[in-house]
């Protein structure tokens, strides 16, 4: 399963075949749309404002936050809000999946749209193929409103215009945000999908979100509104034909596929959740700290833009590596990068044995072979495994259910690293949608939350460390060879996969597409 690649075949792409590619399309500038933008007047009655006002009376300037690690809080956390709202929901993924968490995520957009509330959905178009009759029928909604980012224009034929458009449709919007009320957002790793939300039997994403109110909220708002109102987001009624059919027209038949959900296992599960009563309660335990958005612009998803930007040799400043780099120059003790794809590249393992020189204990965790859904990152990535480790940078790697074999190509693990969290000095958090490789450095738009708080630091340490030993592999050297220590053997080889997946991994490492990872 793959979450945030490209298919396979696109990223080993001939320039003969793209060259024989030259279909033309409208340029996204030829789309008209009405400009909107956070709502902010008319929240006195919002039951959000009601529990955050005195918040954040007793922390001024201040955001809170509170982490969202287990997947089951995570998508009750979202219910939660979409329920409480009461003038705006703006929600932005890359990938929007119509299973029983998306079905029942879209049930509670509509019935806050039905009660008044303003509903814009952003979604990248990579994939929505196959979905099209559904976001016509949710953008007919009076008070909701679907634009795709950087479109595919020939709804059929997807896969010729990204053949001969390659240079724009290469670049996502991999941005994940859910903002209700302009008060209180959800930033994080996770897009919407049953196997985010531990509601997959077969692979279940380790992620991390955090939810947050106060100063920070308003920047998430002003990054989506920007998103919202560039160039290439598209409303789905200038890309799609009108539905044949109208709300009230499938809404029973909807209820009756909710109502059918509701007996679920995993239904009785959110009824259960944890953060459900703390919220009710509001005994929810907030993390305050000086918190802002980092977020790349949409240009980035211009070809031509991003091209004119790079002849100075680097990647813009605005962009969200350079501010990242500058994130982790403050570094004086440790920094502990989060990263289920990891490809640092040539420059990235310099700067981390720079930091390394500098006396920073610099520790990287990732998912392994047996782990990625993607054996075509791990092949960039193990290129450089052995200089890193030389360098005195430690590694660990995700372990898989040791019931589950991996196939050749895919990973079909349960457990699998999703979440893109780095954190310095046990006082600095990121928390977002970065991952370590040159497809969110250059190709991909991202969004993630900073926040100061040694507090919140500590209880990720605490909840996170102890579980290491049992979920991951430490790798290191031992005469020149690498060895993985688990709690309970030490394997002189890549764990728990089939001679058929190194070799795929070691083939695709030869390959010239890194830059694609």
């Amino acid at each position: 399963m793959c979450t945030k690649r490209l298919p396979f075949w696109h990223i080993g792409l001939t320039a003969s075949l793209l060259a024989s590619c030259t279909t033309q399309f409208p340029p996204l500038s030829a789309y008209e749309k009405p400009p909107s933008h956070t709502i902010t007047e008319n929240r006195t009655n919002s039951s959000i404002q009601r529990v955050v006002d005195p918040l954040l009376a007793d922390h001024p300037n201040e955001s809170g936050v509170y982490p969202l690690i287990n997947g089951v809080d995570a998508f009750v956390a979202r219910l939660a809000l979409i329920r409480a709202a009461s003038t705006s929901i703006d929600l932005q993924y890359y990938i929007y999946r119509g299973d029983e968490t998306g079905q029942l995520l879209t049930w509670s957009l509509m019935q806050a749209a039905e009660r008044g509330v303003r509903v814009r959905v952003l979604l990248d178009d990579m994939n929505t193929d196959g979905k099209d009759s559904a976001l016509a029928l949710l953008s007919e909604h009076p008070n909701v409103e679907v634009r795709l980012f950087n479109p595919f224009i020939n709804r059929i034929l997807r896969g010729w215009e990204f053949l001969g458009n390659f240079a724009r449709a290469n670049r996502r919007m991999h941005n994940k945000s859910l903002t209700v009320d302009g008060l209180s957002t959800i930033v994080g790793g996770r897009n919407i999908g049953d196997e985010y939300f531990s509601a997959n039997q077969a692979i279940d994403f380790g992620d991390f979100d955090l939810l947050a109110i106060g100063p920070v909220v308003q920047e998430i708002s002003t990054q989506f509104d920007l998103y919202w109102n560039s160039e290439p987001a598209i409303p789905v009624a200038a890309l799609i034909p009108s539905s044949k059919s109208s709300w009230s027209d499938v809404k029973p038949q909807i209820h009756s596929v909710i109502q059918r959900y509701q007996h679920s296992e995993y239904f009785q599960e959110l009824k259960r959740a944890n953060i459900l009563a703390e919220l009710s309660d509001q005994n929810a335990t907030i993390y305050w700290g000086m918190a802002y958005a980092l977020y790349d612009p949409p240009s980035k998803a211009n070809p031509q833009v991003h091209t004119e930007a790079q002849k100075s040799g680097s990647l813009p400043d605005r962009y969200m590596l350079p501010q990242l780099i500058k994130l982790f120059d403050n570094a004086k003790h440790q920094l502990v990068l989060i990263s289920p794809y990891f490809v640092p590249g040539r420059a990235g393992v310099e700067l981390l044995t720079q930091y390394r020189e500098q006396g920073v204990a610099i520790d990287v965790i990732t998912n392994s072979l047996a782990a990625t859904d993607v054996v075509a990152v791990h092949g960039g990535y193990q290129k450089y495994r052995k200089e890193l480790l030389l360098a005195g940078i430690g590694i660990r790697e995700v372990r898989v259910d040791a019931n589950v074999k991996p196939g050749s190509w895919k990973g079909s693990s349960k457990a699998s690293l999703h979440a893109k969290t780095f954190y310095l000095d046990n006082k600095t958090l990121f928390v977002g949608s970065f991952n370590l490789d040159p497809r969110s450095a250059a190709l991909n738009t991202e969004l993630g939350i900073v926040v100061d708080s040694e507090e919140l630091v500590h209880w990720l340490k605490t909840n996170f460390n102890h579980q290491l030993a049992k979920t991951t592999y430490r790798v290191e050297l031992e005469g020149g060879k690498l060895k993985w220590i688990g709690e309970e053997r030490v394997y002189r080889h890549e764990p728990q996969v089939s001679i058929w997946r190194r070799i795929g991994a070691a083939l695709l490492a030869l390959l010239p597409i890194e830059q694609q990872l």
